[in-house]
């Protein structure tokens, strides 16, 4: 097996990886039990504490020691709040993180969210391990998004790399470096056959290619594209999986503060990841674990 490479240089690096693979596989498909839960908020309410905002000083009190009814009562932090001071939110300084990321900024002023090696492979592993049956092992797989200040570009390759895939980084607007031209001589010596890209990226390629008359040859390599970065509807994906002759999927939902949410699987659908968030349903009653609701 392929390994997160780029981080995984120490024997504890690598042990937390055996960790995470462990975990997400067992609890695969299903809702883990309160007690998984109440472990992995312990842990976030500890790194919490840490922070500026949570823990001690500044004119605020401590949120104290972790329990399920405090964090029941814990009152929930305005936007404005972090978007004023995202440092103060920081479980760890950028020199002190692993990796560097900030939101694209679309609700606001981008917001900084340095990140531990350990958030990275969590993350990775767990992403992957949902999208394994999409990935077979001959596949070639095609990058178009950005890889620079936002993550979605970064996981993509982590996941390859964990899945010993073949694949290449290929966004078109890196300025001076690619383009449209090339990316479409590349496209004819690497023959990719699982496409991640952005909606927008999408478009505007398949435009491209229609306008060439290059769309039929260069499209039959694909079995697949993989949207996320944006928001897309299901009409488009089957409108550009049919202009491709290529299945369309939603690829994933997260944030760069939270990592991934929801991935795609193999059969068109996009999953709740519940070994790797926490998620609660609102409700009439008021808001509930997802696993009172029998999932």
């Amino acid at each position: 097996m392929s390994e997160v490479r780029v981080i995984l240089h120490t024997d504890k690096r690598q042990t937390l990886l055996r960790e995470a693979q462990a975990e997400i596989r067992e609890n695969q498909g299903r809702i883990p039990t309160e007690d998984f839960y109440a472990r992995k908020l312990s842990e976030a309410w500890r790194r919490a504490r840490g922070t500026r905002a949570y823990g001690p000083g500044e004119g605020r009190d401590d949120i104290g020691e972790f329990s399920p009814d405090r964090f029941r009562d814990l009152p929930v932090t305005p936007r404005e709040s972090l978007k004023a001071q995202p440092m103060r939110y920081a479980a760890v300084t950028p020199t002190d993180a692993s990796k560097y990321y900030e939101t694209t900024g679309t609700t606001g002023q981008p917001t900084p969210t340095p990140r531990l090696a350990e958030d990275t492979i969590w993350n990775t592993v767990s992403v992957a391990e949902a999208w394994r049956p999409l990935l077979g092992a001959d596949e070639r797989v095609v990058i178009l998004l950005p890889s620079d200040i936002v993550p979605v570009a970064d996981l993509v390759a982590g996941v390859c790399e964990y899945l010993d895939v073949a694949h290449i980084r290929a966004y078109p607007f890196a300025t001076g470096i690619s383009g449209w031209d090339r990316l479409e001589a590349m496209w004819r010596a690497y023959r990719p056959t699982t496409v991640f890209v952005a909606p927008g990226v999408a478009l505007q390629f398949t435009r491209l290619l229609a306008q060439r008359g290059e769309l039929d040859d260069l499209s039959s390599s694909v079995d697949r594209l993989m949207l996320l970065g944006e928001v897309n509807t299901e009409p488009f994906r089957t409108r550009l999986g049919t202009w491709w002759n290529a299945e369309a999927h939603d690829a994933s939902y997260g944030s760069t503060e939270t990592g991934t949410l929801a991935a795609a699987c193999a059969h068109g659908r996009q999953h709740l990841l519940p070994a790797a968030t926490y998620f609660e349903l609102a409700t009439p009653e008021g808001a509930v674990p997802l696993h009172d609701r029998g999932g």
